[in-house]
């Protein structure tokens, strides 16, 4: 789990932030604060509202991000492909500063439409991925290019949609979801080793 760019604000509405160079990007561990940011308790009545923004959060990594800033009293856009498991989200969630959306974030179009009319959050939360398994030679092209786009060059196209305007509003954060296969060889799985390896 990566969490990279300049800052100026935190997931934590009891501290706030400040990155020593703003035009340094670098990947840290989301377990640590970076190197050149500074972390300031501020007084426990200042309480500012942040966004957020998480890619596949019906289930697994995206749904645990939900729960733990809706408790935290964010505003979400919840994004995911399966409609039934969004209305199961949605009613598990039970969150009323939360807006859920279907959309397919294995086609550009939809990671177009997602950067041109969501409102620009404060955090990013690049989850979202499937298992894509099988011997060489035994996964078509179709379904190699649906698992890059949505785990690699769908997530760079969001981000990169999304930064300028991050920056512009004074900063943000980015939490890329990648996988313990992205350095641990598995049987059967170099297409989803590679694209974890390279988010």
């Amino acid at each position: 789990m990566l969490g990279f760019g300049s800052f100026s604000k935190t997931s934590n509405p009891a501290y706030a932030s400040f990155s020593l160079s703003k035009a340094n990007i670098r990947a840290v561990s989301s377990t640590k604060p970076p190197l050149d940011v500074l972390i300031i308790p501020l007084p426990f009545f200042i309480n500012p509202i942040f966004s957020a923004l998480i890619r596949g959060s019906s289930s697994g990594f995206g749904f645990a991000y939900a729960k733990k800033l809706s408790s935290e009293k964010w505003t979400l856009d919840l994004v995911s492909e399966n409609e039934k498991r969004l209305q199961e989200s949605n009613k598990a969630l039970g969150y009323k500063h939360a807006k859920f959306h279907q959309a397919d974030l294995s086609e550009y179009d939809s990671i177009r439409n997602i950067v041109d009319n969501f409102e620009t959050p404060d955090l990013i939360v690049a989850n979202a991925g499937i298992a894509i398994n099988g011997a060489i030679a035994n996964i078509s092209k179709k379904d190699k290019d649906h698992a890059y786009y949505l785990m690699y060059e769908g997530v760079i196209d969001l981000i990169e949609g999304f930064v300028p305007k991050m920056i512009k509003n004074g900063g943000g954060r980015i939490v890329i979801i990648s996988s313990i296969g992205a350095i641990t060889p598995m049987p059967k799985s170099a297409i989803y080793s590679s694209i974890k390896a390279a988010i």
